[in-house]
């Protein structure tokens, strides 16, 4: 996993520039790559001259070989993404899914797209080294899904137990924390310290610095580990019932779902037609959004100062209406920033759609597979302790 994980990292190396970087010998690496070339997860793609003697081979990671697939279910979609190790598309699948539809059926459709992939890898004489599965809702430890107000279906479904034991492919499920970052932070995720807000039906945020998601290095076993769950901070003790159970949350007072059903007269069932609403020119819902982002920027200006946020972006499907929103958002933040730090902030919105979502599931994937381990400790609460 080293010698991967370094050419996934700085490909195309040779074998002794490997060997130095891990510090081991060169009949060692010589023997580790000799078993993953027979394995085709690595290639020779190249020879390179370093004066007399024998060229020396330069490898990479084989894409035609390894392969990672990401699954995304949200929104009344169903999409799975089949991805190379360098990050080149294979293939996709996407469907729509019914509201009233039942465990059964959508297990059933996974898994025919699940199926379909495994067929061609096995076509091209390849593997499917990992799958990450994004869905919402809390997990376990183990990974088995809990809490899912919008899809209560998947509740008590455990994807890595049963896709594993179906298909032989390794598996890690989780909510969108880890995809929403792959696919919203590619224009300047990597040099900055950043807030996803995601805002749709309900709302979450997402914190990362340098393009990696800012997490606590000895997590609590007792609370839900995460810094994406500001949604249910509660903003207002004995508030108005939340999605989640609780009384109170910001969701509950700024979340496009909360917000249509607290203003009937827009005639708008969801965040997706309210943001339509105002896009549309409809003054009342717009100013519905301004005062919702300022409540927002309110409650967290301190999250913000704490990790140094220098980008706040806003993603999903409210952030189509960010022309409605964009000026009372400034406005908000001016109260609390002096000008020469305003200046400072960025403040912008990414399209994060389904095919962004999906293609950040199979990216995930192939995070999952190199570094196991900034995973496997923060994902969920500890049944014992619950």
């Amino acid at each position: 996993m080293d010698v991967l994980r370094l050419l996934f990292e700085k490909q195309p190396m040779d074998q002794t520039g490997v060997a130095r970087h891990l510090s081991i010998t060169r009949a060692a690496i010589n023997l580790h790559f000799l078993e993953l070339a027979a394995e085709h997860y690595i290639r020779p793609i190249a020879t390179q001259s370093k004066g007399r003697g024998r060229p020396a081979h330069l490898w990479e990671l084989d894409p035609q070989y390894n392969l990672f697939m990401g699954i995304a279910i949200e929104n009344g979609t169903l999409q799975s993404e089949l991805i190379d190790c360098q990050g080149g598309v294979v293939d996709v699948q996407k469907e729509t899914y019914p509201a009233d539809i039942s465990f059964e059926l959508l297990h059933q459709r996974i898994f025919a797209q699940i199926k379909a992939f495994q067929k061609l890898a096995e076509a091209r004489e390849a593997q499917i080294r990992q799958c990450f599965l994004a869905s919402p809702g809390r997990r376990l430890e183990d990974g088995t899904i809990l809490q899912v107000v919008n899809l209560p279906i998947l509740n008590g479904w455990n994807p890595d137990r049963d896709i594993e034991q179906t298909f032989g492919i390794p598996t890690f499920n989780d909510a969108f924390h880890t995809p929403t970052l792959q696919g919203a932070s590619e224009e300047d995720g990597a040099n900055s310290t950043m807030a996803l807000l995601n805002w749709d039906d309900g709302f979450s945020a997402i914190f990362s610095s340098n393009g990696r998601q800012i997490i606590w290095p000895d997590p609590s076993p007792k609370r839900v580990r995460a810094l994406w769950d500001v949604g249910h901070l509660c903003i207002e003790p004995n508030g108005r019932l939340c999605r989640c159970g609780k009384h109170g949350c910001l969701e509950a007072y700024v979340g496009g779902l909360a917000l249509a059903q607290m203003h009937p007269e827009l005639g708008c069932a969801d965040s997706r037609e309210l943001a339509q609403c105002a896009m549309a020119g409809n003054a009342a819902a717009a100013n519905l959004l301004r005062q919702a982002v300022g409540l927002v920027m309110r409650t967290l200006y301190t999250t913000f100062e704490l990790f140094g946020v220098d980008t706040i972006v806003f993603v999903n499907t409210m952030a189509a209406a960010f022309p409605c929103f964009e000026e009372a958002a400034w406005a908000e933040l001016a109260k609390f920033y002096p000008a020469e730090e305003l200046k400072l902030l960025t403040l912008r919105h990414s399209p994060l759609t389904e095919d962004k979502l999906r293609h950040g599931s199979a990216l995930t994937a192939r995070q999952v597979f190199f570094y196991p381990e900034k995973f496997l400790p923060v994902r969920g609460m500890h049944m014992a302790n619950n």
